[in-house]
């Protein structure tokens, strides 16, 4: 969704795995052409020279692959660590896309939960003010009318828990997809959150 490209996007962590593999990758890119051998030419030119011969060419390899087999370890040790890097930036990026799209299913399951607890609240409400006045009538009894305001009370319970659940997996989904300066930053009078 949109949401997992805009978290994915923003986060510092993610960046930072990035900027690393980039660096693991340039550094493989360095021990890679360091096992190929520099090609070289040099033309010169010599005035007053004994020997009568005014140019020289000269053509050459050169390699810096130093003792035994190093540069093949140092390679396949760069090769190694910056697969290590990549596989923890896929990681990353899963856990990250998971995290968003759980949270957004998590808000929404808690938002309906807490209009269906609403409604149900609101008639509860009703029975018991009904039955209430029934008992006043005499036409209930005590242990209805105590049944009837705890169904209220739990219904109350209930739907307090949704909301602060919508609210704490809304603000989740901000900072994931905002960031924290965003979140944090003071809106004005009418602007939606």
């Amino acid at each position: 969704t949109a949401d997992v490209g805009q978290a994915l996007l923003i986060d510092p962590t993610l960046r930072r795995l990035k900027a690393e593999a980039a660096d693991l990758e340039a550094n493989l890119q360095v021990k890679d052409a360091e096992l190929w051998p520099e090609i070289y030419a040099s033309l010169t030119q010599r005035r007053g020279d004994v020997t009568g011969q005014n140019t020289a060419v000269a053509v050459g390899l050169q390699s810096r692959w130093g003792g035994g087999l190093s540069s093949l370890s140092a390679l396949e040790a760069a090769r190694l660590r910056h697969q290590a890097k990549e596989g923890e930036l896929n990681f990353r990026v899963r856990k990250l896309s998971e995290q968003v799209l759980s949270d957004e299913q998590l808000l929404t399951t808690a938002r309906e939960r807490a209009k269906s607890y609403r409604l149900a609240l609101q008639d509860s409400r009703w029975v018991a003010e009904s039955w209430d006045r029934q008992f006043m009538a005499g036409k209930k009894s005590w242990q209805d009318v105590v049944n009837a305001v705890r169904e209220v009370t739990q219904l109350e319970v209930q739907l307090a828990e949704a909301q602060v659940l919508a609210g704490v997996s809304a603000w989740r989904l901000a900072v994931l997809t905002q960031g924290t300066t965003a979140v944090l930053q003071p809106r004005a009078l009418g602007d939606k959150p």
